[in-house]
C-alpha cells in the first residue's frame, strides 16, 4: 500500500550513475572491439 504522504509525480529521481556507467560500459565495448578488429587485420606482405 501506497503511503498518503508519498509524491507519485512519474519521473525518476536521479539516476545519472546509471546512464554514466551504461555510457562507460558501452565505448569500453566499442574500444575493445575496435582493438580486436586491428589485432585481427591480416598485415601486408606476410
Amino acid at each position: 500500500m501506497i503511503p498518503i504522504a508519498a509524491e507519485l509525480t512519474g519521473a525518476i529521481e536521479g539516476g545519472w550513475e546509471f546512464v554514466w556507467a551504461a555510457y562507460g560500459i558501452t565505448w569500453a565495448t566499442f574500444i575493445l572491439y575496435t582493438v580486436s578488429l586491428v589485432v585481427r587485420t591480416p598485415k601486408e606482405g606476410t
